[in-house]
């Protein structure tokens, strides 16, 4: 959809046009609910790895987003999509380093 918009110049920052960063947010769901031995395998890799991903994925972003590393738009997205499936993969299991706080009013 991304191509479309960017052949006719059209702002690509609503919902439909970037429903594939939600999409692949399906996969770890997925993980999750029907393969629980590959959660399992994941809760034992140990926490500073973890956070060392966390980290190096705020670099990419850094790095791809003020610089031509990558100019395709596609490419650039399609392997946003994956460095955040991942880094939900490491927030599940048992055993979660990577917390996020969340307040209830």
């Amino acid at each position: 959809m991304q191509i479309i918009y960017k052949k006719y110049e059209i702002n690509t920052l609503d919902l439909f046009t970037n429903i594939h960063y939600f999409a692949f947010g399906a996969i770890p769901a997925y993980l999750f609910v029907f393969k629980k031995d590959i959660i399992e395998k994941l809760s034992l890799i140990p926490a500073v790895y973890k956070y060392l991903y966390a980290v190096s994925i705020i670099g990419v972003i850094v790095i791809v987003s003020n610089t031509d590393v990558i100019p395709d738009l596609k490419v650039s997205s399609l392997l946003f999509s994956i460095l955040f499936s991942g880094l939900i993969l490491c927030t599940l299991g048992e055993k979660m380093y990577l917390k996020f706080p969340i307040k209830v009013f």
